[in-house]
């Protein structure tokens, strides 16, 4: 009688506990609890991080001098640096319909000019260092630091006027979100010019031809920044749509001494002449699917081969000139902008483009869409402005 008992006791509470491991019956017992919320992405830090960033076609390292707790949210880029770094920050660059492809009759075109020589110490890398500052909204408290952006150049005039892009030495205040104890606030960010510095490639460098380009593209680093350059002109005409505000990006800025690491690489005073480049007006040539070459300094050479951030290396790149767009305000009649299907990087902003070795644009953004395209602001536009540079 016990063992037909035991047996039956046994057979229940098998079938109780098959029944109640049923999926979805034993959480019926378990207190119900809520989705757990996910950790800060970006909490408060003790110090603020270094950030890169690329805007504008440029590049931008960061580095904040606080110590304070706030960790800065990196600056998101609407274009890439070609740029300073890309790169100010505009909106990705495209092709616009209100501007419009405009072919000039082969008929009235000019002889084409000869081939003209390129001396490669024309040729400039540029590191601009900026302040920065940004208020907390949640305590007023005011927080600064340093940022650097990276780019090219080119001299234009034998006493040492080095042609750039506007981004790469004039920064706008810029909104960004930055979090704070587990909330986001909008913040403007203000940003103030310190100083620029620039250098060139040794004397007697060659750059490498088209044909070394395409296969294995030598680099030439830049031994030293030597130089300290001053804007002299960002371009700034009223009377401006806001294409070409954004198209007419350039500046000047020219060669006022030497830097202190200038004697210590040999640099120990500033020469007598610069060597420079001509720049040609693409108006009156048919030049739409010409290939075209451009020299620059890439920021992302200098991360590949394990530099430091201040180490530029020249390099090339080879592409063919798609288009030319004029303006539609003040710049109706001029060509304001070119877009050609070559493949660029961060810290190309500034780079010369030539053709037959005159410079017919400069280079200041890649389409974000399509690496492949890139942008530059035509000499036309240039020459229209900077005259008085240039004599």
């Amino acid at each position: 009688m016990k063992q037909k008992f035991f047996l039956l006791l046994s057979l229940w509470t098998i079938l109780f506990v098959t029944i109640l491991i049923r999926p979805g019956l034993i959480t019926r017992y378990l207190p119900k609890t809520d989705s757990l919320a996910p950790e800060t992405q970006n909490p408060i830090a003790v110090q603020p991080q270094a950030v890169p960033v690329i805007i504008g076609g440029g590049q931008v390292t960061t580095t904040a001098k606080t110590t304070t707790s706030l960790r800065v949210v990196t600056p998101q880029p609407t274009i890439k640096p070609p740029v300073a770094i890309i790169t100010p920050p505009i909106q990705p660059v495209v092709a616009t319909s209100s501007l419009n492809i405009i072919s000039i009759p082969t008929t009235t075109l000019p002889t084409i000019p000869p081939e003209q020589f390129v001396d490669a110490q024309s040729i400039m890398g540029i590191l601009c260092s900026f302040n920065y500052s940004f208020t907390d909204p949640t305590t007023g408290s005011v927080y600064q630091g340093d940022t650097e952006r990276k780019g090219s150049g080119v001299i234009i005039n034998p006493r040492g006027y080095v042609l750039t892009n506007r981004h790469l030495v004039s920064w706008p205040d810029e909104i960004q979100n930055v979090p704070i104890g587990g909330k986001t606030y909008p913040v403007t960010i203000h940003y103030k010019l310190e100083s620029c510095r620039g250098g060139n490639v040794p004397k007697g460098s060659v750059l490498p031809t088209k044909s070394q380009i395409q296969t294995f593209n030598p680099l030439t680093q830049v031994p030293v920044l030597a130089y300290v350059l001053q804007p002299t002109y960002i371009h700034n005409r009223p009377g401006l749509s806001a294409n070409e505000v954004t198209f007419a990006d350039f500046a000047v800025l020219r060669i006022t001494g030497l830097t202190p690491e200038g004697p210590t690489f040999g640099v120990s005073s500033l020469p007598a002449t610069f060597p420079t480049v001509k720049l040609l007006p693409t108006k009156n040539y048919q030049i739409t699917n010409n290939q075209v070459i451009t020299y620059g300094f890439p920021g992302d050479v200098s991360r590949g081969q394990g530099s430091s951030f201040e180490t530029f290396y020249l390099t090339g790149s080879v592409g063919t000139l798609s288009n030319v767009f004029y303006g539609d305000q003040y710049y109706a009649a001029t060509p304001l902008y070119l877009k050609t299907k070559m493949e660029i990087s961060s810290g190309r902003s500034g780079s010369p483009v030539f053709w037959r070795g005159y410079v017919i644009g400069l280079i200041m953004a890649e389409d974000s869409n399509n690496r492949t395209i890139s942008y530059s602001v035509a000499s036309d536009v240039i020459l229209k402005d900077i005259q008085s540079y240039l004599n």
